[in-house]
């Protein structure tokens, strides 16, 4: 083929300087590479993403991607489509003179499929070009896809409401949400919630909340039936209480304290609190007195205080879970990390079936802090294995292609059948609004689950043993 040149096994077109400055868009953004022939610099796509080196011969593809659509902007969308229609121009004239392209490789074909499908970056208009910069903030905050809508109408709310200028000048950062939250919207809550639990039995769920790492503030929730008559319980955030430069138990204890049990009905508040429930951090819940928990037991003898199931169930899974053959699991994070990025999703969307395209599926993100996620992750692997093993075979490295093979298969699909027996309590337990009676038909239930996991984990027996003590002992005892 004329004009490319051997790089190792494969045949490649050199950076073509004369080409790029006949085009004023590619004059402005496409620079060589030193030491690379074959390569150029992106200067547009660097000030936004972190890959910005390009083969040359692919520098058509490139233009016409949206990500480089989306770092160009409006303001450039017209240069860009000269530039588009001046390589689409140089491509026919050299077929005219006999000349062969390059082979796309099975990539750059997906990306071709992808971009007729999407059609070309020339029919592009201003919705697209919003719709690819809210993606990219999502896809690059790790945010779930579903907050898109909520965002656009929250973005057409403020431009509707304020002006351009107004807009421009205004920032925010995370000391105006901790102030805002601690300040504004804890103070209206704690006026509006303390009354009514001054007239009912109710309980509390108390967590501390950080930032980078540091507990910066208490929040509370409350609990209780809105009526003598209902079963149905309503769970409500009552305050966000600002802890300062100290989150030992005595402080939190002395905070809470003035929160919820000062000024008209304090006494009634106290005679109505039933229940505390939080995680099994020391400041909250001690082998001494000096947990908040504890002080506020010891103030309020008839207040039962245990240990959050949801922590607690999690903190069990997420123990079991290191015992459990750790070479099956790691697929599951491989395959997560391998699907962070755009470009494989985008590959892998062309082994969907019709029914599952229709879904929005996708591999989700295992984020190991959050809890559910290394099973929602699992899940969606073992519901997709099929395109996911035909994506491999034909995209993948030799030990991706042995992903699903069928001793992987059988195991995966142990460990989601255990798991999924804690987690589906997991997601019970979290939600708000939850009926009583059920609650505690399923608190009992709950052990029976806990010693079916526990079978072929005879090392956490006597975890099961002391957690089964803590749950009789604590809220059986009470009912």
């Amino acid at each position: 083929m004329s004009g490319t040149k051997i790089k190792g096994k494969y045949s490649y077109k050199p950076f073509n300087a004369k080409l790029v400055e006949s085009s004023s868009h590619l004059k402005k953004s496409i620079k060589p590479v030193k030491g690379d022939e074959f390569s150029y610099k992106c200067n547009i796509c660097s000030k936004i993403y972190n890959k910005d080196t390009f083969l040359f011969q692919n520098l058509e593809i490139h233009l016409k991607s949206a990500r480089h659509a989306s770092a160009t902007g409006e303001a450039g969308a017209e240069e860009l489509t000269k530039a588009i229609a001046y390589l689409e121009e140089i491509k026919s004239q050299a077929v005219e003179k006999g000349e062969q392209p390059p082979k796309e490789s099975k990539t750059q074909k997906n990306e071709t499929i992808i971009r007729k499908r999407n059609n070309s970056v020339t029919k592009l208009t201003s919705q697209d070009y919003y719709r690819i910069e809210v993606a990219n903030f999502i896809m690059k905050n790790c945010l779930s896809f579903s907050f898109a809508d909520k965002f656009s109408k929250f973005l057409q709310k403020l431009l509707s409401n304020y002006s351009k200028d107004a807009l421009t000048a205004f920032s925010v950062n995370r000391n105006h949400i901790s102030e805002i939250a601690t300040d504004v919207v804890a103070s209206s809550l704690r006026k509006k919630y303390l009354e009514v639990l001054s007239g009912t039995p109710y309980s509390i769920s108390i967590d501390g909340g950080a930032a980078k790492g540091k507990v910066e503030y208490l929040a509370v929730h409350a609990r209780y039936l809105p009526s003598e008559e209902d079963t149905l319980t309503a769970t409500k955030l009552i305050g966000l209480i600002e802890l300062g430069k100290s989150s030992k138990g005595i402080v939190m204890y002395e905070k809470l304290k003035e929160f919820l049990f000062s000024g008209e009905g304090a006494d009634s508040r106290k005679n109505n609190l039933m229940g505390i429930s939080t995680d099994h951090a020391p400041n909250m819940m001690s082998s001494g007195s000096a947990g908040l928990s504890n002080r506020l037991t010891a103030e309020i003898p008839h207040a039962i205080m245990i240990y959050d199931f949801c922590h607690a169930l999690n903190i069990t899974l997420k123990h079991s879970k290191r015992h459990f053959p750790q070479k099956y699991l790691k697929i599951v994070e491989e395959i997560s990390s391998h699907f962070s990025y755009p470009q494989s999703t985008a590959s892998f969307k062309l082994f969907l079936t019709e029914s599952q395209k229709n879904k929005v599926l996708a591999i989700k993100n295992y984020v190991e802090t959050r809890w559910s996620s290394f099973i929602e992750c699992l899940d969606r692997i073992l519901e997709l294995k099929e395109a996911l093993e035909t994506y491999f075979m034909q995209e993948g490295k030799s030990n991706q292609k042995q992903y699903f093979n069928s001793e992987n298969l059988v195991m995966l699909n142990l460990f989601s059948c255990l798991a999924n027996k804690i987690d589906y309590f997991i997601r019970y337990f979290e939600k708000d609004n939850r009926d009583m009676m059920k609650i505690v038909k399923l608190s009992k239930n709950v052990l029976s689950r806990l010693e079916f996991f526990f079978i072929n984990f005879p090392t956490l027996r006597a975890t099961l043993k002391i957690r089964t003590s803590c749950f009789q002992g604590r809220l059986f005892t009470a009912n």
